[in-house]
């Protein structure tokens, strides 16, 4: 009797422990599936947007700080000097038109990657905004420079704060992956220790008795 019961207890413990083991693998692999994508979004996207967008800022109040002080919009309608259209030719050629590039080719090519379900408009803003310069650079180089500014403004604020936030909401969700992927894998070791734990007590049990009865 002891030796049936010994073997049906056991065949319980294996049983939950398998079920609890399945589903919590399921879990884990749906956690760590969601994990590897957000580390993809932020590593191929949304990481390299926010530091081009930052560093660009940055040379854009410098270079209104320097050379355009006091002043709303770098061309306001008021006559340029030759001096001025050098230097803002020499500032987009070599910092603002390949920074620029670089996230126009991320959008356009990891769009796939992005949080929303279509593309922000003002994503598409700064991608027609770059290709309008790109006519306004040929311009420049067949000495043409009647045209200083693409057709299509730069989206600004709106496309700078929409980076941030995105790049801020993935790492938080980043953050609570990782916490319970970590809780997980604790979970399941403990469950399994506790589950032949009580196996063991109950052998035990179940031996003790039938040593008892004879």
């Amino acid at each position: 009797m002891a030796v049936w019961l010994t073997g049906i207890v056991s065949l319980v413990v294996a049983f939950v422990a398998a079920s609890l083991a399945y589903w919590n693998n399921r879990r884990m692999s749906a956690y760590q599936g969601q994990l590897a994508r957000v580390n993809k979004q932020l590593e191929e996207l949304y990481g390299p947007l926010l530091a081009l967008s930052s560093s660009n800022t940055a040379a854009w109040r410098e270079f209104v700080r320097r050379f355009r002080p006091g002043k709303a919009h770098v061309f306001d309608g008021s006559e340029v000097s030759d001096q001025d259209r050098q230097t803002w030719i020499l500032w987009m050629n070599s910092v603002f038109l390949p920074s620029n590039r670089r996230s126009a080719e991320l959008i356009t090519t990891k769009a796939h990657l992005m949080v929303d379900d279509a593309v922000p408009q003002c994503l598409l803003d700064f991608c027609a905004h770059v290709a309008g310069y790109e006519v306004t650079a040929k311009r420049w180089e067949q000495g043409d420079y009647t045209v200083l500014s693409s057709v299509i403004n730069h989206p600004g604020g709106v496309y700078n704060r929409h980076i941030q936030q995105r790049f801020l909401e993935l790492k938080q969700l980043q953050q609570r992956l990782l916490a319970v992927t970590e809780s997980t894998v604790k979970q399941r070791s403990g469950i399994g220790v506790e589950l032949a734990s009580v196996g063991d007590r109950t052998v035990g049990a179940t031996a003790k008795t039938g040593a008892a009865g004879r």
